[in-house]
């Protein structure tokens, strides 16, 4: 039957689209779908699961800039548009653009997305990536030995994603790249929610002139086998490199939360190395997560003594501030809004303290909710550690001080205008969108508004997060995959 679902158009307009969905076989038995949740579901995460490629601007082919070399590294110049060429077979490439981390087999991926969401939260992030060999150009600059794989859970990866992916590149013969070359990892990113293409960018641009450790970014013009993909976003990995830049050290402990938060049933098999939705990043990182649980630990304890315990094992002050950017950013599907999207990194120049970094930056700044939303605030303190510290008075009155402090201090309107029409121009330079001017229009409308809207509900007070803490399998809106029982998330990345 053919049914009409809502998404929007590259300007961020709404829309209706009407598709006819296919059908797909569910191996388990006496499972029912919720087909209104799952059509919701399926719009918000693949543009309705229909090909996005009409809703794609065309792309422009690239070529590199006049006196471009890389010296150290794959330049994160703000002003400049990489020109990124990658070369693989066609065959491999088709493969990849349809990958999910769940599987290829359309009739195989129904149960392993609802097995994923719905049988607790031990099992690890499944990664059905598949690596393939490739060649890369960056800036006129070969690299001739090369891995690609797909990346992304659900947002980026249907729809555009699986003509237009997000990609990691790896350098697997260090022999082959110019001399004192280090970069190792080269992440781009589609941009698949993003009518603007600018959100991430802008957002880490945020974290960093708040002096908050953040990757680094820039645009790319992306092409594969001669065919322009359009722009991306050239992201910094955050792998050993980063940490030695960052922290001048890379020994800590390193862990990526991908729905994942700091509660006893997000690690109930960490014991047995099963860190679930958490996953070890470095040789150096516990795989049975002890620095994971001291932090599960620490949140265990009456309010009076919450401060103490986690001053021990999280550097509080950074945390607050992290807590305050995400909310400053709206992204409300990093840590503190949906548990996802982040990174831990326990800081061996810091006695092994937690510092938490932000990750998957694109439904931010207006790409997640309107601009007058009056959950701004409420909405990120969903996560335990934001739920426990805006119960708590003393640590909820610090959170609002420098929520206000960073409105003063680094929320510059006008500079962020300037960054980001200087940035569009060079979007411009790798797609043609008669649009563009009004997906431009909706995100600079969005950053004005955003002062008044936070300072007038900090002036109403502070919402306290949720009473308790939220089940594993519980995500952002309050719906539970283990309570409710429905298999409403097996079309998400079916049907594109």
């Amino acid at each position: 039957m053919t049914r009409t679902c809502t998404t929007r158009d590259r300007s961020g307009n709404r829309i209706d689209l009407r598709v006819e969905p296919k059908r797909h076989r569910l191996r388990r038995p006496g499972r029912v779908v919720a087909a209104a949740l799952t059509w919701a579901l399926l719009a918000s995460a693949t543009g309705c699961g229909g090909d996005e490629t009409d809703l794609w601007p065309p792309a422009l082919p690239c070529v590199p800039g006049p006196g471009v070399h890389l010296a150290s590294e794959v330049s994160f110049d703000p002003e400049r548009l990489l020109c990124i060429r990658l070369t693989m077979d066609p065959a491999d490439r088709v493969t990849m653009a349809k990958q999910t981390r769940f599987g290829v087999a359309e009739e195989e991926m129904g149960d392993e997305i609802f097995a994923y969401l719905t049988d607790g939260c031990e099992q690890a992030m499944p990664s059905a990536y598949t690596k393939f060999p490739a060649a890369i150009d960056v800036e006129g600059v070969p690299l001739p030995s090369v891995s690609v794989r797909k990346k992304g859970l659900l947002g980026s990866v249907g729809g555009g994603g699986m003509v237009r992916p997000s990609m990691r590149v790896k350098v697997e013969d260090a022999t082959t790249v110019p001399a004192g070359f280090s970069t190792e990892v080269v992440t781009l990113n589609n941009n698949l929610q993003d009518p603007s293409r600018l959100r991430t960018c802008l957002a880490y641009g945020v974290f960093a002139k708040a002096d908050y450790p953040a990757p680094r970014c820039n645009l790319a013009a992306v092409m594969i086998n001669d065919e322009p993909l359009g722009a991306y976003s050239h992201v910094e990995a955050v792998d050993r490199a980063f940490l030695r830049r960052v922290f001048g050290d890379d020994g800590g402990a390193l862990y990526e939360g991908a729905l994942a938060d700091f509660t006893p049933d997000h690690l109930t098999g960490a014991a047995q190395g099963r860190l679930g939705r958490f996953e070890a990043k470095t040789s150096a990182t516990d795989p049975k997560g002890g620095p994971l649980l001291a932090l599960v630990a620490a949140l265990q304890v009456d309010d009076d003594q919450l401060e103490a315990a986690l001053g021990q094992v999280l550097d509080l002050d950074r945390f607050i501030r992290f807590w305050a950017l995400e909310t400053l950013i709206g992204h409300g599907d990093g840590y503190g809004g949906n548990r996802n999207n982040f990174y831990v990194y326990f800081d061996p120049g810091d006695a092994g303290r937690a510092v938490l970094l932000p990750w998957g930056a694109d439904n931010v700044l207006g790409n997640n909710g309107a601009a007058d939303d009056t959950r701004a605030l409420s909405v990120f303190a969903a996560a335990e550690l934001p739920r426990r510290l805006s119960r708590t008075s003393g640590l909820a009155a610090r959170f609002e001080a420098e929520l206000r402090r960073l409105l003063d201090t680094v929320w510059d309107e006008a500079a962020l205008e300037h960054e980001l029409l200087a940035m569009s121009a060079l979007v411009e330079r790798a797609q043609r969108d008669p649009a563009y001017d009004e997906a431009i229009a909706n995100l600079t409308s969005w950053i004005r508004q955003r002062r008044g809207l936070l300072l007038a509900q900090l002036d109403k007070g502070l919402p306290a997060g949720p009473a308790k803490a939220a089940k594993c399998t519980e995500l952002a809106g309050g719906f539970d995959f283990g309570r409710d029982g429905l298999e409403l998330m097996t079309l998400i990345l079916l049907g594109l």
